[in-house]
């Protein structure tokens, strides 16, 4: 799932620069609409399972009693018929486990993050004071470095969290925090750097070091919590960090370089707003990074905790079940 999300920025960066330089910047909108109306159709036939099914499909197969689907529903415990009735509980649950906190906190500074470079690198790359780049050149180049550099970014992420986590049980969540932390220096050579050759580098390595932290986050996330809300972990950190970490953010930059325009937005007009837009995205990006790193480090040390509390629950659970 984390290397797909590349590969459709990849695309989105490549057909709308194309698109963009050819002055069809309003068929790009209808070309990216088209993959998601596809997918819509292949899985609008596909069953819907029974939510925990599988969960309990596994723990009844260990038992050598597994039922059939159709004939036989095993009841649902009694907790988790009661969250399942209330989302504002299922809320207020997860709000009180300190690692799913931590991770929020996490995301939405490098949801800030991601959402200002997405929509101000490739103008930053196109401003005539900083490498004055084509449209088209720009989406590819942009694109190219996400997914390769993403990529290996997120399966490195993996990798290194579980081999970590053999050592330290809050592996998951300290990769995540570190990556963060060593990625400020990097990003901000990047941005300060006026050879494309560095810049390239730099850019390339903050980008894997920002991506490590999808598969560990996601895992961390489903670890601290049971089976039953592991949907609503998931969709809960997400809406938090969209709301405070994006939503905002492009609006934000944009504010604060035509602020730093001496020439109050002509700049802007005229190509030349790359240093303004730099100066826009280090004061924001590199702290937001730093906060990121600290509070994922410092908050490692809840991990495994959590992760019993929610095992300890998840036991309960499957003895109301049998």
């Amino acid at each position: 799932m984390g290397v797909a999300q590349y590969i459709g920025i990849f695309a989105g960066f490549a057909i709308g620069g194309l698109l963009g330089g050819m002055g069809l910047w309003r068929q790009a909108f209808l070309v990216a609409s088209l993959p998601g109306l596809l997918m819509a159709i292949l899985v609008w036939r596909i069953r819907e399972p029974r939510r925990n099914q599988a969960d309990e499909e596994a723990m009844l197969e260990e038992e050598g009693r597994l039922p059939s689907i159709e004939k036989e529903q095993p009841a649902l415990p009694a907790h988790m018929a009661i969250v399942k009735e209330s989302i504002l509980k299922q809320c207020w649950q997860l709000l009180h486990i300190k690692t799913l906190l931590v991770l929020t906190v996490v995301q939405i500074f490098a949801f800030f993050v991601l959402s200002v470079n997405v929509t101000y690198l490739p103008l930053y790359l196109q401003q005539g004071d900083t490498f004055h780049l084509s449209q088209q050149f720009t989406g590819i180049y942009s694109g190219s470095v996400i997914v390769i550099a993403g990529i290996i970014g997120n399966l490195s992420g993996g990798y290194i969290s579980d081999r970590l986590g053999r050592r330290f049980a809050g592996a998951r969540v300290l990769i995540c925090g570190l990556s963060f932390l060593i990625s400020a220096p990097t990003f901000i050579a990047a941005v300060l750097a006026r050879d494309f050759t560095l810049f390239t580098i730099f850019l390339f390595i903050t980008v894997i070091l920002f991506s490590i932290y999808g598969g560990p986050g996601t895992a961390a996330t489903q670890d601290v919590v049971p089976s039953w809300l592991r949907s609503s972990a998931i969709a809960v950190t997400v809406l938090i960090a969209h709301l405070l970490g994006d939503a905002f953010a492009p609006a934000i930059i944009g504010v604060m370089a035509t602020n730093f325009d001496p020439t109050h937005g002509q700049h802007f007009l005229h190509n030349m707003a790359g240093g303004e837009l730099g100066q826009a995205i280090l004061i924001t990006c590199a702290p937001a990074l730093v906060i990121a790193g600290i509070v994922g480090i410092v908050g490692a040390r809840w991990l495994q905790r959590d992760v019993e509390a929610a095992t300890a629950i998840e036991k309960a659970g499957q003895s109301q079940i049998s």
